[in-house]
């Protein structure tokens, strides 16, 4: 058994166990990333209108509630609905990082690693765009975008 965390990069930059997608891959998860968005912009509406009542209140998220405070009857409920939305929204996260997407932005940026000349990229997706049209390397974020010319030049793996 090693004692080394699963998650370090080999030398091409692919993580162990992680999957890497094909350019039609990944544009087959756009209509889930897209449902995703929406759930992540309703939730972050709803978190915001708990706070905004929660601190008419006098609750200031980020600060120990006093516990009389919290055990108000007008603040109990609040803080219950905002801590089950803000768990809905961790799981939505961790659901599409076990799919191997990575959030880039809440605003819809997402990128997914694939092989591309023999090295680990990614294929990056702007929320809005049709398909996965851009890749780039690692280290060089959405700057450092170019076009996709040949989708056959990006390689995946398989599910296992």
């Amino acid at each position: 058994m090693s004692d080394e965390p699963e998650d370090t990069l080999e030398a091409d930059g692919e993580l162990p166990g992680r999957r890497l997608y094909t350019v039609a891959g990944a544009n087959a998860l756009i209509p889930h990333l897209g449902r995703v968005f929406d759930r992540l912009d309703a939730g972050r509406v709803q978190i915001q209108e708990l706070v905004e009542e929660l601190a008419s209140l006098g609750v200031q998220i980020g600060h120990a509630v006093p516990p009389p405070l919290a055990a108000d009857p007008e603040v109990r409920p609040l803080l219950e609905v905002l801590f089950e939305v803000n768990e809905e929204l961790r799981e939505v996260l961790s659901e599409l990082s076990e799919l191997g997407v990575e959030i880039k932005g809440l605003d819809g940026l997402v990128d997914v690693r694939s092989r591309y000349e023999g090295r680990i990229v990614y294929l990056c997706w702007r929320r809005g765009e049709p398909a996965f049209t851009h890749w780039h390397e690692l280290e060089a974020g959405f700057p450092g975008r170019a076009p996709i010319l040949e989708a056959d030049d990006f390689e995946g793996t398989l599910l296992v």
